[in-house]
């Protein structure tokens, strides 16, 4: 979140509707040619922090029906570069390494969980044989400069062609053939397009979604799953233990990450046959079916595009069926099919599908929108009028700001068009062409949406083949005085967490995030965590990660005992705070009963304070170390500032950590002064940390008092709690 825009946009976060107006954009002059502005045959354009200085970079894909070319960084001289925030410079000659690939896709993702956006290239070996390649940004973990990239290909495949069996983790499809002197022996041959990050198997990592349309675009090599193993290192999900003899997969063929066999085509839904070989220029990961978990979205530009349905929530295991004949209640007609996107287009709180040249009319294509009914079945399939043009590649923008995803398209030979989406009272979609929309000399690849000049509203990349230098468009809302971005995200299905005992697994808790952008937007820019009371007492907000597609999630500590109430909030780039709430839109808090030994008893009673209530002090769990969820709390509090806690013990206490000052507690009698700030309910929640010096057994006898000059005595003091230290938590 961008902390500027956040200020100026306070007063909006509770908006419920906002001042609609119909934009324009406006060209930006790229900077004098120079490397990789002025030459490129560029697939894909991607916007992303790379140097973590709170404005967005980008990263260019080159190469394409080409060959071989060096991939782009460009930094946004805002934020650390003290220059002037939406302008750029070409900096590809010192953060990226000089390799010369076929690119066609790049993807902005953080696989080793170091906060900082890594890259993962698509390359195609139509031309020369070659492999996808991972490129490490060096800040976090490598403790290097953050905006600067290593080539960790080699490193980061793991098993590739070690064919074992199944159930064996490195039971690779790959063919030995495909891994040798002749080809990258980093990596392995293929034909790659767009790929897809997301967390399949819910374990806090992204795992990897590889498409591939085969060579010559035959359609014949599958699209693999590869999972990461928590470090960034990825090995593939093959259950089915089979090893292609080649680099195509035959009809008959186990279906390697999918259930049931290879069949071209196929129209069985019940998990006997699956089609896992495309002609893939997508491949995303997204919770089609409303079940929380990930699916499987695949493009085909030749044939029927195809679905599957993640069944890690019904079984337990992660495992995928081929559904398309359920998904798809219209099928593709012809060719061309270059990209299904999927957005919530009519804001009913599930992902709906925009299918770019799905149909043909008399002339030409066609793109039709369909809505999902809410159990991940396509129906409603709409012709997008005068969409009769060659597009390449359609992604989502809020044009008029009223609150529902427009959508913007690249195209190879015609024109650049934008839809505006008009929602008619009954939930219905209707995309009508926008006016003036501009025209960009030649052919666009891709458009990727970002505020990249950090003003409130999102502007548009464009990626240009044959040489054409890129295009940057600003959008001219705000400067034309127009407002910004005061749409609130959409949390929907929060997940129902169950009781448990306490221990020291977390509670892993998702959620739905929409927003008036696009899904990779709202996932590297939305601020999501999750606000969690114990016993009604409030504890520090937990982050929650994004998992891909619309999914986000989050990790309440298994230490706790007692009722565990919890919400999810979501703030996006412009300051807006979203709630979770249920599809009727109601406040949606839920909660679980966690059950165990806090080894704390109260003892004696407490003094009244002002308002006549007594200080009561609680543990939210057993005292145990390195239990993140133990805490003290206070409830019917004294006025901020106003507290101290009394300790008594034996024997000594080291490292204990109160509120993040660490300190020993003595066995004699401690005076601790806590200025603490009260929530509107008179609760506060203080973390300890306990350290693996602490022995198991001893007991802390603690209080908490305070003057209190409107109590009947002058003081006000809770009872007393006899805490008893822990074995570490099971």
């Amino acid at each position: 979140m961008k902390a500027g825009i956040a200020v100026r946009l306070g007063s909006l976060v509770v908006c419920a509707t906002a001042a609609s107006a119909q934009t324009t954009f406006t060209p930006i002059a790229t900077p004098p040619p120079g490397f990789g502005f002025s030459n490129g045959y560029t697939e894909r354009f991607m916007f992303g922090d790379l140097d973590g200085d709170g404005d967005l970079d980008a990263v260019l894909a080159d190469g394409g029906d080409f060959g071989n070319q060096r991939n782009r960084v460009w930094i946004n001289l805002g934020g650390i570069q003290a220059g002037t925030i939406g302008t750029f410079a070409d900096e590809s000659s010192t953060r990226w390494p000089s390799v010369s690939d076929n690119s066609r896709d790049v993807e902005l993702v953080d696989i080793d969980r170091d906060g900082d956006l890594d890259a993962y290239v698509s390359n195609t070996s139509g031309l020369t044989f070659q492999s996808n390649r991972w490129f490490v940004n060096m800040g976090g973990a490598q403790g290097g400069t953050p905006g600067f990239f290593q080539d960790d290909t080699a490193a980061r495949w793991v098993g590739l062609a070690q064919g074992a069996g199944p159930g064996h983790p490195y039971a690779s499809s790959i063919s030995p053939g495909l891994v040798g002197s002749l080809f990258p022996p980093d990596g392995f041959k293929d034909w790659s397009c767009e790929c897809g990050f997301g967390d399949v198997d819910n374990d806090g990592d992204m795992d990897l979604l590889h498409g591939s349309y085969g060579d010559g675009f035959n359609g014949m090599v599958p699209t693999r799953i590869f999972l990461n193993d928590g470090t960034g290192h990825f090995f593939e999900f093959n259950p089915s233990g089979f090893q292609l003899p080649s680099e195509t997969i035959a009809n008959g063929s186990p279906a390697l990450w999918a259930e049931g066999i290879q069949q071209d085509g196929t129209t069985n839904t019940t998990g006997q046959f699956a089609d896992i070989a495309t002609h893939a220029l997508t491949a995303m990961f997204a919770d089609l079916d409303n079940d929380l978990d990930l699916d499987v979205f695949l493009g085909s530009r030749n044939t029927q595009p195809r679905a599957f349905f993640n069944r890690l929530t019904e079984t337990g295991t992660l495992a995928f069926r081929d559904v398309t004949s359920f998904v798809y209640t219209v099928n593709a007609v012809g060719t061309g099919h270059y990209e299904q996107n999927l957005a919530d287009l009519d804001n009913d709180g599930d992902l709906d599908a925009y299918l770019l040249n799905y149909g043909i009319s008399p002339m030409s294509f066609v793109d039709r929108v369909a809505q999902n009914d809410g159990t991940g079945r396509f129906v409603n399939f709409q012709d997008i009028p005068s969409s009769d043009l060659d597009f390449h590649e359609v992604d989502f923008i809020d044009l008029e700001n009223d609150g529902d995803l427009d959508a913007v398209l690249a195209t190879r030979i015609a024109t650049e068009r934008a839809y505006v989406n008009t929602l008619v009272p009954n939930g219905t979609l209707s995309f009508t062409p926008m006016a003036g929309f501009p025209n960009l000399a030649g052919a666009s690849l891709d458009v990727d949406v970002a505020d990249f000049d950090n003003d409130g509203d999102y502007d548009l990349g464009y990626a240009m083949d044959s040489n054409v230098s890129e295009k940057l468009l600003a959008n001219d809302l705000v400067q034309t005085g127009g407002p910004v971005d005061g749409w609130a995200p959409r949390l929907k299905r929060l997940e129902q967490a169950p009781n448990r005992a306490v221990g020291s697994a977390p509670t892993v808790v998702r959620t739905q995030v929409y927003d008036n952008a696009p899904l990779y937007v709202v996932g590297q820019q939305n601020m999501t965590r999750l606000f969690v009371t114990v016993n009604g007492c409030p504890m520090p907000e937990i982050p929650m990660g994004h998992s891909g597609g619309q999914i986000f999630r989050g990790e309440i500590p298994g230490g706790f005992v007692g009722t565990v109430h919890y919400t999810a909030l979501s703030t996006d780039e412009h300051g807006n705070t979203g709630t979770s709430t249920t599809l009727a839109g109601a406040p949606e808090v839920l909660f679980y009963v966690a059950t165990g030994n806090k080894a704390a008893l109260p003892y004696g009673s407490g003094t009244a304070g002002t308002a006549g209530l007594v200080p009561f002090l609680d543990v939210t769990g057993p005292a145990a170390a390195g239990n993140p969820a133990f805490a003290l709390c206070v409830s019917n509090g004294l006025p901020a500032g106003a507290g101290f806690l009394l300790f008594a013990t034996a024997p000594l206490l080291p490292g204990v950590s109160f509120g993040g000052v660490v300190g020993n507690v003595n066995p004699l009698s401690v005076f601790l002064t806590l200025p603490i700030t009260l929530d509107a309910n008179g609760r506060k929640a203080l973390l300890v940390s306990l350290s693996p010096a602490i022995p198991p057994s001893a007991t802390t006898f603690v209080q908490y008092a305070g003057i209190d000059p409107g109590a009947p005595v002058g003081i006000s003091s809770s009872n007393g709690l006899a805490v008893t230290t822990t074995p570490p938590l099971p």
